[in-house]
């Protein structure tokens, strides 16, 4: 099993510590010439893996959420659509904080150097006050999942790691809402 090594912005929800900006995270490129996708079952239905480091410094890999329903937003600063996405996942994570749902924003940023990618990501996220985690993503990872072509993309994962809906393109929140609830009642 291979993994991809992400980071995850500090103080954006990926752990409360105060320390984070003390903390280097690993750099998830030093990982990326080993990329494989996994899929659990050896189905392009099911999840690809991946790991990253938290604001605190610990480990975390998508499968530890194995058992939640998860949804994951892959976005961009520069696509408008993309933050008005990541601005109702994260209204709805508020919604669904309690039934045990999972929320994720990968940015896909265009290349540019760390630094200049962290800041336009960390400002889009501030000046939207969304709180919900946020990895750092790459081509690489967005090609294990089949390839995101239209940002905004939003997977629903069920409990047992299948992805059970792709909406690409903007969507309104009502119709993730729905999708997620229809989960939520099965599990």
């Amino acid at each position: 099993m291979c993994f991809i090594a992400l980071m995850c912005l500090s103080g954006l929800g990926c752990g409360s510590s105060n320390e984070s900006a003390e903390h280097k995270p690993i750099d998830y490129k030093a990982n990326v010439s080993q990329l494989k996708t996994y899929d659990r079952l050896g189905s392009a239905t099911f999840v690809t893996n991946f790991v990253w480091w938290d604001s605190t410094g610990a480990q975390r890999q998508l499968h530890d959420y194995f058992g939640s329903p998860l949804v994951v937003t892959f976005w961009r600063t520069t696509v408008p659509s993309s933050v008005t996405e990541l601005r109702d996942a994260a209204m709805l994570q508020q919604k669904y904080k309690d039934r045990g749902v999972i929320f994720l924003g990968i940015p896909l940023e265009e290349k540019a150097p760390r630094q200049e990618m962290f800041d336009h990501v960390t400002s889009a996220i501030a000046a939207n006050a969304i709180s919900m985690q946020q990895i750092v993503g790459s081509n690489e990872l967005a090609s294990a999942f089949g390839g995101i072509d239209i940002l905004p993309t939003v997977l629903i994962i069920s409990p047992n790691d299948k992805i059970v809906a792709t909406f690409q393109g903007t969507q309104s929140a009502a119709t993730i809402e729905t999708q997620l609830q229809a989960i939520l009642l099965k599990h």
